[in-house]
């Protein structure tokens, strides 16, 4: 399928958060998945139609008298899709690559999800070695995105009163884009994208995108911008992530204590609130260099008409073999002379020893191996807010003349009416996680932005206490594919 491409903005609520820019100047020029996933796209007319009816309804008016118009239901859309996913390999490995870029801020924390959604907006309007970097670095190969996305949309939800799981995008066209109609008919189609039209650079318009992302993360992210855009700004593109569940098993607010959390880098101990599960059975994950345990969470009742998700909290600490008997080796099958004793692990810390030796294949096989097992589990509370662009990540990751001012090609999204070249100048994540004995909340944003310018129970319970920091995750558990990805390195920063 041919693609054109548009000036664009695009911003997220889970994750994280793109811009694109122009300039003046123009200028021309894990393994992967056993079986991609097959797809058939078809363009009916190719053609979305913007009718005379009255927006009066869909208006929204600022106190500078200008107004956003929401034209989503003026659209006639007529792009279909067909396909079958074996599996999500690709989505997965863009995730794990994407937070390893970010990996060395405190207690970073992503929505992969939600910046693989923006990103495919994006890359949907992109043409020529601008396609081709977007295809490399989200994985799948050509018109895969489409298909991975598209799924991800109509099967990661979740709505009743014990778990809510939304996803949700948009397109913010300026008055002095040219959108190409097959792109916007497409983003709308397959990706339940609103589409909204407004003077971008209007303080109107950045009100509006907040109100947008705050009532889409319900209030975790309350403002996305703190200022109006570039008066440059032709397209923004956002998507939003929310997640709220109640665990399976809920911690005892009882049982709660204040205990010591060991910090990395010789920086010593704080005093945090921590969780305790005792003598519970618990799916217990391990292999030779790590632990951990997943905690699911509640399904939506039986009586909802619902999608079911399977979602879990994933929690991933370093062996401590010092503490382990010869019964727990035999158990997991780990060799005498691969185990590292408490201080080297210690030392190494939990991005050497764990996250870095983290890949698809190693995760697929620590979930297929999990076993019930008798448990003492401390875990502690968090609340943890980030905020991280991410340009040179998606750089690092092959992403390159996208954020080119000479070379960028969105020719498929459309053009700018003064004929200046599209680009992406911003690409910016923000995210929160709240972690307590109910449950978990999450939400992310994820900002794009283009311009125009030129077995057995053992006998005793395994000790798996998340006192030092660890790894965890938010897991679709029948994809695989994480919505969070975070490392816990101080609890009460």
């Amino acid at each position: 399928m041919k693609r054109k491409s548009i000036t664009a903005l695009l911003l997220s609520s889970a994750v994280s958060i793109t811009g694109i820019c122009a300039c003046t100047l123009q200028q021309a020029d894990q393994p992967p998945a056993s079986q991609p996933a097959q797809t058939d796209i078809s363009l009916e007319n190719n053609i979305i139609k913007t009718t005379n009816k009255s927006h009066e309804n869909n208006t929204t008016k600022a106190t500078d008298n200008t107004s956003v118009k929401n034209l989503t239901d003026d659209l006639g859309i007529e792009v279909c899709i067909d396909y079958e996913i074996d599996n999500y390999t690709p989505v997965q490995d863009f995730s794990y690559r994407l937070f390893n870029e970010n990996i060395d801020s405190e207690n970073p924390v992503l929505s992969p999800i939600s910046a693989y959604l923006a990103l495919s907006m994006a890359a949907e309007g992109a043409s020529g070695d601008t396609e081709k970097e977007f295809i490399d670095a989200l994985g799948g190969g050509e018109d895969n995105m489409l298909v991975y996305s598209d799924s991800i949309m109509n099967n990661l939800h979740a709505e009743s009163k014990e778990i809510k799981l939304s996803i949700n995008n948009s397109a913010w066209l300026d008055h002095n884009l040219d959108v190409n109609t097959q792109w916007l008919g497409t983003v709308k189609s397959l990706m339940d994208a609103d589409i909204f039209q407004a003077q971008l650079s209007d303080t109107a318009t950045m009100d509006a995108i907040n109100d947008w992302t705050n009532t889409n993360t319900n209030g975790l992210i309350d403002k996305l911008l703190t200022e109006p855009l570039s008066d440059e700004a032709r397209l923004a593109l956002i998507n939003t992530v929310y997640f709220k569940a109640d665990w399976q098993e809920p911690f005892d607010a009882n049982d709660t204590r204040t205990e010591e959390f060991t910090l990395e880098e010789d920086k010593g101990k704080v005093e945090a609130e921590m969780m305790n599960k005792y003598y519970e059975p618990c799916q217990y994950i391990a292999n030779d260099f790590a632990e951990g345990v997943i905690l699911p969470y509640k399904s939506p009742s039986s009586d909802e008409s619902t999608a079911q998700c399977s979602l879990a909290f994933v929690a991933l600490k370093q062996r401590n073999y010092a503490l382990a008997d010869a019964g727990d080796y035999n158990l997991y099958d780990i060799p005498a002379d691969d185990m590292y004793s408490t201080a080297d692990m210690i030392s190494n810390g939990i991005r050497e020893d764990v996250y870095n030796k983290l890949t698809t294949e190693v995760i697929n096989d620590l979930i297929s191996n999990a076993s019930t097992e008798t448990v003492n589990l401390k875990l502690p509370k968090f609340e943890i807010t980030f905020d991280k662009i991410l340009n040179d990540s998606l750089e690092n990751m092959g992403i390159k003349n996208a954020f080119d001012a000479g070379l960028a090609d969105f020719s498929n999204i459309g053009a700018d009416k003064d004929g200046q070249n599209i680009f992406i100048s911003l690409v910016r994540q923000k995210a929160k996680i709240i972690v307590d004995e109910q449950g978990t909340e999450a939400a992310a944003a994820t900002e794009a932005i283009m311009e125009c310018g030129a077995a057995e129970d053992p006998q005793q319970p395994i000790e798996l206490y998340f006192n030092r920091p660890f790894v965890y995750m938010i897991m679709d558990m029948d994809t695989q594919v994480p919505l969070f990805i975070g490392i816990m390195d101080n609890p009460t920063n």
